[in-house]
């Protein structure tokens, strides 16, 4: 059980620090003139387009913060998937511990 929850939670806290990162990214690319939306920065379900938007951006501009934000962004994606595999994986065996 406790492994459950401490899975869960690092999941939630690289969810918070990946939405954080999302932001001050669509600040740094508003500022160098990139059009996003606040409902395309705020919506869960055109994350994934915004920081494909940001990335291609990020790439022709010479903006080095927004190449390290999109980098944070990758390794915090991957960390989530890890971490929600686990969360699922010790969901199971303290299902079947039972």
């Amino acid at each position: 059980m406790l492994l459950t929850l401490t899975a869960f939670a690092l999941c939630f806290l690289f969810t918070v620090i990946d939405q954080v990162c999302l932001s001050i990214a669509c600040r740094h690319a508003r500022n160098a003139d990139l059009i996003i939306s606040k409902s395309d920065e705020l919506l869960n379900v055109r994350e994934l387009k915004t920081w494909s938007m940001i990335s291609d951006f990020a790439r022709c501009d010479s903006n080095e913060k927004l190449r390290g934000l999109v980098t944070v962004h990758d390794a915090l994606f991957k960390a989530r998937i890890v971490t929600f595999l686990l969360f699922i994986l010790a969901g199971l065996y303290s299902v079947t511990k039972w």
